[in-house]
């Protein structure tokens, strides 16, 4: 009876492990076409619209608001849809993926109709222009961008069916999306557009889209799992509480850390111009370096909760102070025009923020994806700005170094006196 027993416990790990790999396989997918799009789009919006820092910015806090307002939406409403439907969470999973398949096709054909019409608006640094593209622009983005933001809660909620007690999930498919972003940055912009051109490296993500969709719709046929019980949303709400003493600090430290990594991205692209040559590849560059080392980060934290201790967040904060100060001093080309070392410079804070941010999701969500979509539209919402802020204010009115060190600054001020205890 034993070794029955013991047979089944390992047939049943052994179904598990099959189905992370699986999760885990499509998220890394799912991660690699977003940020194929990110750096198309990008690079179709410098086509179209001029290369300019202003344009860069609106791309990014397009992706960001999306990404913001689709967490939020299907955090709140899947349990609903999935039970006034009766369908499996992962069906909206798949429905979200094709829909971002078909923007494949259509950002670029919108493009291409606002360069037409924009071109007799004048002279591309001047406020009318800059105002009315940065409208086009969110709108040409929008929609998919908030599908690729849906797609975490509604992922997170099929885990919890098959997994009622799994507190983790979000920094599961935190890790394989972001090492399927760091993959589609590299690759998009060092071969794929080389090789296929903007056209046809979309059609390649959107085929790889539509791919999820459907091994998604099949796995929620082969695994329909089962909606969490009353009970089981009250223990977890309960478990959430205890766990996330102070909800307000967690989502004030999310939206501050949001707010500086974006901004600084906007930034270090055009600091690091002088060394890596052009924006456009500069851009590449740094979004491939940033989600490695936020991968980096992530795989640590994971690996820490496996051995059951992870760095306190008062700990990472100090981190980051320090780390944020790096590439003030390393970009500027009078002390040295080594690429790799420029690039370097970013990685120590951008692999903090890869260990704290899915640390302080998990903590707070404990695995309900109404309040990891929260957590994580909090997040986004200091993404959303930061470009912005660093776009259109910070740079033009105070050059790159002294943007840097006023962005270092509000990253200690999110520490509690506890932590601040803590440190004493």
């Amino acid at each position: 009876m034993n070794l029955l027993g013991t047979r089944t416990t390992n047939l049943t790990l052994a179904k598990r492990n099959v189905l992370s790999c699986v999760l885990f396989s499509l998220f890394f997918c799912s991660g690699f076409c977003s940020l194929l799009y990110q750096v198309v789009w990008a690079r179709l919006a410098f086509a179209s619209f001029g290369i300019i820092t202003p344009v860069l910015s609106v791309v990014i806090s397009v992706f960001m608001l999306g990404l913001g307002v689709g967490s939020v939406m299907a955090g709140r409403g899947i349990e609903t849809w999935s039970r006034r439907l009766r369908a499996n969470p992962v069906h909206f999973y798949s429905g979200a993926e094709f829909g971002i398949g078909i923007g494949a096709f259509t950002v670029p054909w919108l493009f291409q109709i606002g360069e037409h019409a924009f071109l007799r608006l004048g002279d591309a640094s001047s406020s009318g222009y800059l105002f009315v593209t940065a409208l086009y622009i969110t709108v040409s983005l929008l929609p998919w961008c908030v599908l690729m933001g849906a797609t975490f809660p509604l992922m997170m909620s099929f885990i919890r069916r098959i997994r009622p007690y799994d507190t983790t999930g979000f920094s599961f498919l935190y890790v394989a999306n972001v090492v399927g972003a760091a993959a589609g940055a590299a690759l998009t912009a060092a071969v794929l557009i080389e090789l296929f051109g903007f056209r046809g490296s979309s059609t390649l993500a959107a085929l790889v889209n539509f791919t999820i969709a459907a091994v998604a719709l099949l796995l929620g046929s082969l695994v329909p799992g089962e909606a969490p019980s009353i009970r089981q949303q009250f223990t977890q709400m309960n478990r959430s509480q205890f766990a996330s003493e102070s909800p307000r600090w967690i989502t004030l430290v999310l939206f501050t850390t949001g707010f500086v990594s974006l901004a600084m991205e906007v930034v270090w692209t055009r600091a690091f111009t002088f060394v890596l040559l052009t924006t456009v590849y500069s851009f590449a560059a740094i979004l491939t370096t940033y989600l490695l080392a936020t991968w980096l980060g992530s795989f640590v934290y994971r690996h820490h909760l496996t051995s059951g201790s992870t760095i306190a967040i008062p700990t990472l904060l100090g981190f980051l102070c320090l780390f944020a100060l790096l590439p003030v001093v390393l970009e500027d080309p009078r002390l040295q025009h080594n690429p790799i070392l420029t690039l370097a410079s970013i990685v120590p804070i951008c692999a903090t923020l890869g260990y704290m941010t899915p640390k302080l999701i998990d903590q707070y969500s404990q695995g309900q994806p109404v309040s990891a979509g929260r957590s994580y539209g909090w997040n986004i919402a200091g993404g959303i700005l930061g470009p912005l802020v660093a776009g259109y204010l910070l740079l033009p009115l105070m050059g790159v170094r002294t943007a840097l060190a006023l962005l270092a600054a509000p990253l200690q001020y999110p520490i509690s006196f506890d932590a601040l205890d803590w440190f004493l």
